[in-house]
């Protein structure tokens, strides 16, 4: 049987070394070394010339992958994030990804002659992420304008249930890049492609057979000279329209044997979830809470007002570790006891807590917004990472998450809200729209008066509410000292008083300025903005045109309320023209209203997002909506003696 395994061992290396001939680690040629800009994007600071990934998975399930990276530099300076690397390995007990034969060099040309700096064994190093993930860390030495960077290594991994997803797209471009996945035909995997490119990936399928063994079935990707991606405003994850491949083992066929399927439904995904340990006998252990509940619903009456009061009991009580996980990590008595747990266990408990209230919770499974967006056609509970709790109401359901002290009832926080997830309920197992459709507003009140240097004197005050104030609240108890130091950065001028405040999801900072320079004497006139360091200035949406749809995430209303005090002896003599526009289909409005009161003008500006997603075709319409709002408030009021 050795004698076997070698063979197809072999087998396999050599089919995973014959995969890429276009290029071979440690081969650099002059011309590369010589190249001044990329061919592909002329401005580009780096670019990709090619990456090989390889995976073989062993007849004992054991995966093994390959990879090799060549990356180009143009512009050191503009391409930092490429010059260090973090590689990811997971682990779960006592089961956990090796990485083995690390090899990295930067290559320069000097005096015409290539010259090879090595990474040694000490630059790199391993450091614990926390218990579920390691990072394998290196750092390219030497690197200048024009360096070629070049590293390969091999991961050993346990885990075959998943094989991990790949890109073929970067913030820089790829002139090539090489994919393939060599499994035994005892195993079959489920591909899961998307995203913007996947048109231009091209595939090969064949079957190897190994003398002896089983065959082998080979999948090879390629894809040639793609651009760069740039990350434009309102897309809650890239990662999502980044184009992607992942496997899921789906059933493991073994000749004689019966068939083991992994392959699923939702529902099947749902009475996994039911009949675990760490999931459905969790939540049903109910009876802790009897002696605490009678406390904990004191006055409640109707099941929201008894939610409510047990959510905030679990959020004073519970503190979450920040690990993220659809299964509780410890037994519910020992999360009682030591008042924390991951996020499947805070929020399975507050399942447990409003069943034994007699409220029919169940929990919602979902994929975070950095994990991605689930595919509903692709069931599966590899790809679920979080868990909520949920329940109906007058045929409304309302949702619940512990893990933040500032939510509320169906007010999660903004990670929760990707699309959907799955309400999980013996035979009612269903999908549930986890879309933010509650409109969240930022009112700023500006009030200054404008004195005889012309310097802007005053105040300001900003409200958030909902999912703005929710955030808001959370950066600051977070770090106090950075969030006001980051509010601080976003002003060129001194502030005073600055105080910040909060009232459940409201959020509120003020503060005063004496030395904002805005009015300019134009003869004997005098010009200024009156929005001052409100108005919108820059475009945000840039790009020619956009494939994929924009993400606000959550409805928005955007208030201004200016008062601006005229100087003694000063009277209007023209004000911006007053306007109002709407996006088609009801999507959004813009006002600007200004009026003249005398001694003061008053302007109050609306923006209005109804909806948390646009669609594409939308784009264009945006872009042009923007362009509108910013010459709208670019406009300046004139005043004369009088």
């Amino acid at each position: 049987m050795m004698k076997i395994l070698l063979s197809a061992l072999f087998s396999i290396l050599f089919t995973i070394s014959s995969f890429s001939q276009k290029y071979s680690y440690g081969k650099i040629s002059q011309s590369e070394l010589e190249e001044k800009q990329s061919s592909i994007e002329p401005e580009a600071p780096a670019e990709i010339i090619y990456k090989d990934v390889f995976l073989a998975i062993d007849l004992h399930g054991q995966l093994e992958i390959q990879v090799t990276e060549r990356i180009k530099v143009y512009q050191k300076d503009r391409a930092e994030e490429f010059l260090t690397y973090e590689v990811p390995l997971h682990k779960s007990g006592s089961s956990l990804e090796k990485l083995s034969g690390f090899r990295g060099s930067t290559y320069n040309l000097e005096n015409g002659k290539m010259v090879e700096v090595k990474i040694k064994s000490d630059q790199t190093f391993t450091e614990e992420k926390h218990k579920y993930k390691n990072l394998f860390k290196f750092t390219f030495p030497d690197v200048r304008d024009g360096s070629i960077l070049e590293y390969k290594y091999t991961i050993y991994s346990p885990f075959m249930a998943e094989i991990p997803v790949q890109y073929f797209d970067y913030k820089i471009p790829l002139r090539y890049m090489n994919y393939a996945v060599k499994v035994p035909s005892i195993f079959y995997y489920i591909p899961d492609m998307r995203g913007l490119n996947a048109g231009k990936v091209k595939t090969e399928k064949e079957t190897q057979d190994v003398p002896g063994e089983y065959p082998y079935a080979i999948v090879k990707l390629k894809i040639e000279n793609v651009k760069s991606y740039e990350e434009e405003p309102f897309v809650l994850n890239y990662q999502n329209i980044r184009t992607s491949i992942r496997y899921e083992l789906a059933k493991v066929e073994i000749p004689g044997q019966t068939v083991k399927n992994y392959a699923s439904t939702w529902e099947k995904v749902g009475t996994t979830l039911l009949n675990s340990d760490d999931f459905g006998s969790y939540y049903n252990n109910t009876h802790q809470f009897k002696d605490v509940l009678p406390t904990v619903l004191a006055g409640a009456t109707t099941d929201n007002e008894k939610a409510k009061a047990i959510l905030k009991y679990v959020q004073e009580n519970y503190v979450w570790n920040e690990y993220l996980g659809v299964f509780a990590d410890q037994g519910l008595g020992k999360v009682i006891k030591t008042k924390t747990g991951n996020s499947g266990d805070l929020n399975l408990l507050l399942v447990a807590m409003l069943r034994e209230a007699r409220i029919d919770a169940n929990p919602i499974v979902l994929s975070t917004v950095s994990n991605g967006i689930i595919n509903y056609t692709f069931p599966s509970l590899q790809k679920l990472n979080y868990v909520i709790a949920g329940y109906y109401s007058n045929s409304e359901l309302n949702i619940l998450d512990a893990t933040s002290k500032y939510s509320e009832v169906n007010q999660v926080p903004k990670r929760v809200l990707n699309y959907r997830g799955f309400y999980i309920k013996k035979n009612n197992i269903h999908e549930v729209d986890l879309s933010n459709k509650t409109m969240s507003s930022d009112i700023f009140l500006l009030n200054y008066e404008i004195k005889p240097d012309l310097e802007c004197v005053g105040t300001m005050v900003n409200r958030s509410t909902q999912y703005f104030g929710m955030t808001k609240i959370e950066q600051y108890r977070e770090n106090k000292s950075q969030f006001e130091k980051d509010f601080k950065n976003k002003y060129s001028f001194p502030l005073e008083n600055l105080e910040f405040s909060q009232n459940k999801s409201i959020f509120k900072s003020s503060f005063g300025f004496n030395s904002v320079s805005n009015a300019e004497k134009v003869g004997n006139k005098l010009v200024f903005n009156p929005l001052v360091f409100l108005s919108d200035k820059e475009q945000v949406f840039k790009a020619e045109k956009r494939t994929y749809p924009i993400e606000l995430g959550s409805p928005v209303k955007l208030s201004k309320i200016t008062i601006i005090t005229l100087p003694e002896g000063y009277k209007v003599e023209t004000l911006p023209t007053s306007k109002k526009f709407l996006i088609e289909g009801n999507l959004g409005s813009y006002s600007y209203i200004i009026r003249d009161k005398g001694k003061q003008i008053e302007l109050t500006t609306e923006l209005i997002m109804n909806e948390f997603f646009i669609p594409a075709d939308y784009y264009e319409v945006l872009k042009e909506f923007w362009q509108h709002m910013i010459e709208t408030e670019s406009q300046l009021v004139s005043l004369i003696k009088g």
